[in-house]
């Protein structure tokens, strides 16, 4: 649903949506991304744009997370990986395709956190991706959340099992 500051305006798949079951949104401005069990739309200017595995180098239609890099850069977590959005061009991460994402945090600088549906955590230093150290265990396989706090801490939330801080 949009509103306009009159009205509601009802978008289904009768409008063309790839799906009615939205899982994740990300407002850019005047630009809204949003997540569906079926693809990747891009909402501008009164225009969706509908992005799917059929169409560009998306990871999987699933979409699971979104979240905006201080570049600009979209980061679109799906059940089957990371895309990466940047300069109209979507790219798969070819190191998370075998990951099913479930949650996405930011960190400074260029740190990327990734929570997965079943195998746990993966980040990114800028350069490499890893697991967490093996000192460091997640509350659980199936992460819910990651959230990262103004001293950089790491926050990761289990489905079940509670939360940890990680501070890197």
């Amino acid at each position: 649903s949009i509103w306009n500051g009159q009205s509601f305006f009802i978008f289904t798949r009768a409008d063309r949506l790839p799906s009615n079951n939205i899982l994740a949104l990300l407002a850019d401005g005047a630009t809204m991304w949003i997540g569906s069990d079926a693809g990747l739309l891009h909402f501008e200017e009164n225009r969706f744009q509908v992005y799917t595995i059929a169409t560009t180098d998306l990871a999987g239609n699933r979409i699971t997370t979104l979240a905006k890099e201080a570049d600009g850069t979209i980061l679109v977590g799906t059940d089957q990986g990371l895309s990466r959005w940047a300069d109209k061009v979507m790219r798969v991460i070819p190191e998370t395709e075998t990951y099913p994402i479930s949650a996405l945090g930011l960190a400074k600088p260029n740190r990327i956190w990734l929570g997965t549906n079943g195998k746990g955590v993966l980040y990114f230093d800028g350069n490499l991706w890893t697991t967490l150290p093996d000192l460091i265990m997640p509350p659980a396989q199936q992460i819910g959340a990651i959230a990262v706090d103004s001293q950089n801490s790491v926050w990761i939330a289990g489905v079940v099992g509670g939360t940890i801080r990680y501070v890197p």
